[in-house]
């Protein structure tokens, strides 16, 4: 059984450190003043969804499986990448392939690590 309201605090409070530190990045343009600061925010967005995946899973009582959270969370991050693309968001020069590609790569990361954590923290073991 998942215990719900941990799993959302948790939820809750990584978002609001991704808002905060999202703000304060983009106010002091950290993202171009610092190469890595987008795979750190993106390793943080894909532990809030693989964690928010698998809270949704375990509210409707369906079992968690590691390869439905890291689709989830792929599907979203190549539809983030697909969106900066369109709108012209991420600038990346001549690297925009390896950018896109370690971002991606950071948000499975991030999901897998969510799983994992998830699995030990959050759900209780009948014998």
């Amino acid at each position: 059984m998942i215990i719900r309201y941990r799993a959302l605090i948790v939820i809750l409070i990584l978002s609001g450190v991704l808002y905060v530190s999202h703000m304060y990045a983009s106010a002091h343009a950290l993202y171009f003043e610092y190469y890595w600061f987008s795979a750190i925010m993106h390793l943080l967005g894909g532990s809030i969804l693989g964690l928010l995946w698998l809270w949704f899973v375990g509210r409707a009582g369906k079992s968690h499986s590691v390869w439905t959270t890291l689709a989830f969370v792929l599907f979203i991050g190549v539809s983030w990448e697909i969106f900066e693309y369109v709108f012209d968001i991420a600038y990346a020069g001549r690297y925009y392939a390896i950018d896109t590609s370690v971002d991606i790569l950071m948000d499975v990361l991030g999901a897998l690590l969510m799983y994992v954590f998830f699995k030990n923290k959050f759900i209780q073991h009948h014998e």
